[in-house]
């Protein structure tokens, strides 16, 4: 009897420690990136897919838009005030990518599908690193249509 308890005892901790892992999922906030890159393949082609990032310099933003069909080479690069960096941070918060943190899902049966890539750094060593292929963690529709909406803004 005594070990029916124990048995019981286990499964409810375990449970709650599941639950806890997966209902209360904390927030992670990002706030002032060092570095940021977002990029997608959306095919075979070359240059088929784009490149976003945002680097911290010399004291200052450098943004490198790499839209469809555009080398590497030929990508343009800005300067951004912290303003924008903050903007990024925003849309980014407002669906808690910081909660992608470690996501890698891979569809092994597609064969010519979509990927994405995101990475950042803050400068309080907070990191976020995700990739897909044909798998998306939440919000990932919206969060890249806001994405290509403020790198084409600048």
């Amino acid at each position: 009897m005594k070990y029916v308890f124990v048995v019981v005892g286990s499964l409810i901790l375990v449970g709650v420690v599941i639950l806890s892992l997966t209902v209360f999922n904390p927030k992670r906030e990002i706030k002032d990136i060092k570095y940021f890159s977002y990029g997608t393949v959306d095919g075979m082609a070359i240059y088929d897919g784009l490149h976003f990032s945002i680097d911290y310099k010399d004291s200052k933003y450098i943004a490198t838009i790499q839209g469809n069909g555009v080398s590497e080479e030929d990508a343009k690069k800005v300067e951004v005030s912290k303003d924008k960096v903050k903007k990024l941070e925003d849309i980014l918060n407002k669906y808690n990518v910081g909660s992608w943190d470690g996501f890698k899902k891979y569809d092994k049966d597609i064969l010519d599908g979509s990927s994405f890539t995101l990475y950042l750094k803050t400068f309080d060593d907070l990191s976020v690193e995700a990739s897909g292929y044909m798998k998306w963690p939440k919000n990932y529709r919206e969060v890249r249509g806001e994405l290509e909406s403020f790198f084409k803004s600048l």
